[in-house]
């Protein structure tokens, strides 16, 4: 896709930006608004990365590869999806359903009047599956994990502090995994307590709409395609799609940057954003540009964990929720995503639904069928209709996300780099979030305020957290 604009007569800096996955188009667009001169390379035939869909070859529609959500403390992201006009294609809802493994439904929704984190008390009450003494458990081990300093909660393992406190296994899995594993990815025996707390305390009860569940409504690549990428056209940003850089090099010290695109010639920027994952970068930087860079070195230690999304298409709607937290089972969460066509032959009219299961790790590789079979019949226990779709595909993300684990937070490498002009950008790079949307928006704008302060331009790009309510601080902290 080539840039809407004419050419600005005035010098602008230029830009490489190389990926086009979440944290490339955050780079995209905040540069773009600050005057730079921007050119994304995608290697792909799509945006959006692990974040993104595929077209289903006998219907031609798009469907994500696993679904994704974001919540109201992703301000972030929320605040790219309103610059980008996209905003009007994701839903907020406001309630959460949690259903136990006799089918009875828990709704979880905040009440308005009532001051953060309490607004969210009555519902945590309602959650009747777990004894009265559990919820009075979980609050006491929620106000501990709060008041414990960074330094603390990231390098203590969420499971065995939670045993400390006195948690129950069965408190531990209906309610700590089933929240923090969809979060962060990760099983809680490998994940840091100071990821946890980020989930828990700024992502349920720090304010009044952290908890919002923000779902798509179009496929994620519809979203970036015809929304995005049309944003950052008209804005001048050039996006080169198929387009893989095989080097990014300099031929001088102190000069600019030649970025070598595969089957191209060589083209020459002033500046490069990296945003594609760390385990590609030495690959793509010249050696002697990676040596410069000690931070990237320790790369190779973040460890991956894989999400699994099994896809059902039905004949019939087999609920009427929206999407549901499923407890006591394998699959974690179902998402309703209407009527469409059937992929089996392109024609049959069919609901299709999907579910998640986060760090899944235990899963049959491999078994599509032994998949499809533990799936459904979790679900025709609670909806009978679920017992036989018409069509079924699994796709697992192998490396969906980098396992939060404790000490990472010491190794992830800033935005900036020791070489004047190269940037980095992805959701592993230093952001003070786990592996989520929002750690992906926030790195490409952290990174083009490194970018601008280059040129003494101390622009403000990232949107602040929602701020924590005065009733929080004074219970938590």
């Amino acid at each position: 896709m080539k840039s809407g604009k004419k050419k600005d007569a005035t010098p602008r800096p230029s830009v490489a930006i190389v990926g086009g996955g979440l944290a490339g188009l955050a780079a995209a667009e905040a540069l773009s608004r600050s005057g730079m001169l921007v050119t994304l390379f995608e290697s792909r035939r799509y945006l959006g990365g692990r974040a993104g869909s595929f077209r289903d070859e006998n219907t031609g529609q798009l469907f994500d590869h696993c679904q994704h959500v974001a919540m109201g403390c992703c301000t972030n992201f929320l605040d790219f999806c309103e610059q980008t006009g996209v905003a009007k294609l994701f839903r907020c809802d406001r309630k959460l359903r949690f259903i136990d493994a006799k089918g009875k439904v828990y709704p979880f929704a905040p009440i308005e009047s009532l001051p953060a984190p309490l607004h969210l008390a009555p519902a945590f009450w309602r959650q009747s599956y777990l004894t009265m003494s559990e919820r009075i458990g979980i609050g006491t081990a929620l106000r501990r994990m709060a008041k414990l300093t960074d330094q603390q909660a990231e390098h203590l393992l969420v499971g065995p502090w939670l045993r400390e406190q006195k948690q129950s296994s069965g408190v531990i899995s209906r309610f700590w995994e089933i929240i923090l594993v969809s979060a962060l990815g990760d099983s809680i025996e490998k994940t840091s307590l100071a990821a946890a707390r980020k989930v828990m305390i700024d992502g349920f009860l720090a304010h009044h709409h952290s908890a919002d569940v923000h779902v798509p409504s179009a496929p994620l690549g519809e979203i970036y395609e015809e929304g995005i990428a049309r944003c950052l056209f008209d804005r001048g940003v050039r996006i080169e799609m198929e387009s893989p850089v095989d080097e990014v090099f300099r031929k001088s010290v102190g000069g600019g940057f030649s970025v070598s695109v595969k089957d191209e010639e060589t083209l020459q920027f002033d500046n490069v954003v990296l945003a594609i994952p760390g385990r590609r970068v030495k690959a793509v930087l010249a050696p002697r540009l990676f040596e410069k860079v000690p931070d990237l070195a320790r790369v190779d230690q973040f460890n991956h964990a894989p999400i699994t999304g099994v896809h059902l298409w039905y004949p019939e709607p087999i609920t009427d929720l929206p999407h549901a937290v499923l407890l006591d089972r394998t699959s974690q969460w179902i998402f309703a995503h209407g009527e469409t066509k059937s992929p089996h032959d392109g024609q049959t009219p069919a609901y299709y639904y999907q579910v998640v299961i986060s760090a899944s790790h235990n899963l049959p590789s491999g078994d599509h069928a032994a998949i499809i079979a533990t799936v459904t019949k979790e679900l025709a226990e609670l909806w009978p209709a679920a017992a036989t779709p018409l069509f079924a595909r699994v796709i697992t993300q192998r490396a969906a996300v980098f396992s939060a684990a404790p000490g990472l937070e010491d190794i992830r490498p800033p935005q900036a780099t020791p070489i004047t002009g190269l940037f980095l950008a992805g959701d592993w790079t230093k952001t003070g979030w786990p592996a989520t949307m929002e750690g992906a928006i926030r790195s490409g704008r952290l990174a083009a305020e490194a970018l601008c302060r280059r040129y003494g331009r101390n622009e403000q790009l990232v949107t602040p957290e929602l701020s924590h309510s005065w009733l929080c601080r004074k219970l938590f902290y």
